[in-house]
């Protein structure tokens, strides 16, 4: 059996202008997020780089042991983390 952790941020932290492109990326999507696997080589060419706050929560969920990084609407900001008003 496979079990996987994801880290849970909300998409305030995520760019609007990055939104079409990280859906591409994405395992799932749905109407109020997304779920990303952190350890796809193509995100990390074409996303990571685009803002800090992708790489630091990149880093924050390899840290933690996380493969994924689910984005919810409705989860509340990280102080650590940029957040964008869209």
């Amino acid at each position: 059996m496979e079990i996987n952790k994801m880290l849970t941020l909300s998409t305030g932290h995520c760019r609007k202008e990055d939104m079409e492109d990280l859906n591409k990326y994405a395992s799932m999507t749905g109407e109020y997020g997304m779920l990303i696997y952190v350890y796809d080589k193509t995100f990390k060419e074409e996303i990571y780089n685009r803002h800090l706050n992708y790489r630091i929560m990149t880093n924050m969920a390899r840290m933690a042991g996380c493969s994924y990084i689910m984005f919810d609407r409705d989860v509340p900001s990280v102080a650590e983390l940029q957040t964008f008003d869209w």
